[in-house]
């Protein structure tokens, strides 16, 4: 083997990059420059007959489309032609093997994320039903943002261990205390309160479930709203705060519609990124579709409060 010229010298003129012994055939990265002499197919029984039927003729057909063989040439007998095909069968059954792996993958991180939405979705109502139980106050728009944001942080720094769950649950858990408040004021203010809660709730169901359905049947990839969600979700908060500071309720209404608009195509777009893998951590998905409901369902309970209560 000569030091200069790389990869490891075989019998004949074939070369084999790597630097790996040939025999050890699952390390072997096999690239053909030139046999001095194809293969024949009227030769090849030999060669192809430990291989199963489908196995030989997607061995031949890759053989006979790269030009190692030929139909009508011999075998040079000085060149390990099984070690050829058997590199052949292993590439093609990695490459198709390849979207079943991919497939397999998206399939963990969609069933782990609605099973930790549904888990913090429920631990989120408890701690609302907690907090309406104790009549606890709201603890104000500072205390929300600032818990809200560091806990949001924390969970997005520890989402590759098992303290970025903990983290989501707090976050979660924390974001029902801060709801109870809000919805004991619809169903205690509000004559038709607790049907303006209920219908909130169910209409965030039919949204959330309608589209997670459309995106994963029709599968469509919605990563080009990326911007345009990041841009819309930035004028909606800032006008929203622009609207508790100088109480304007018609900028409050637009912005509730706006949040519902956005936080739709929320959905759409984190579920489009489990799908083709934009997203693969889950603790992180979680988070995005928890969020996106959370808004989705104040949102919607804000609009019917201001059109459906009854004074």
């Amino acid at each position: 083997m000569d030091g200069g010229e790389g990869g490891i010298r075989t019998p004949g003129t074939l070369r084999y990059n790597g630097f790996q012994d040939r025999r050890i055939r699952p390390l072997c990265h096999l690239s053909v420059l030139a046999p001095s002499a194809p293969v024949g197919l009227a030769n090849l029984s030999e060669i192809i007959e430990p291989f199963s039927y489908r196995q030989r003729l997607a061995g031949i057909s890759i053989l006979l489309k790269s030009g190692i063989i030929t139909p009508y040439s011999s075998v040079d007998t000085t060149i390990d032609h099984t070690e050829i095909f058997l590199d052949m069968i292993t590439r093609q059954t990695l490459s198709a093997s390849r979207p079943a792996v991919e497939g397999v993958e998206f399939n963990k991180v969609l069933k782990n994320t609605y099973a930790l939405l549904s888990a913090t979705l429920i631990f989120s109502g408890v701690t609302a039903g907690l907090s309406m139980l104790m009549n606890w106050p709201h603890p104000g728009l500072v205390i929300t943002l600032v818990g809200y944001f560091g806990l949001l942080f924390l969970a997005g720094r520890f989402r590759n261990s098992a303290l970025g769950l903990v983290f989501v649950f707090a976050l979660t858990g924390f974001m029902g205390l801060t709801l109870g408040p809000i919805v004991g004021y619809y169903i205690n203010a509000i004559p038709n309160g607790d049907q303006l809660v209920m219908t909130a709730l169910g209409g965030t169901g039919v949204i959330f479930l309608g589209l997670s359905a459309y995106a994963l049947k029709s599968r469509k990839d919605f990563s080009f709203i990326g911007g345009m969600l990041f841009a819309g979700i930035l004028v909606a908060f800032l006008a929203g705060l622009g609207a508790v500071v100088f109480s304007i309720p018609a900028l409050s209404l637009a912005v509730s519609a706006m949040f519902i608009i956005l936080m739709s195509g929320m959905i759409l777009y984190q579920t489009s990124a489990i799908i083709h893998g934009g997203e693969t951590n889950y603790i992180m998905a979680t988070i995005t579709l928890y969020v996106s409901i959370y808004n989705l369902f104040l949102s919607l309970l804000q609009i019917l409060g201001i059109f459906g209560g009854d004074d």
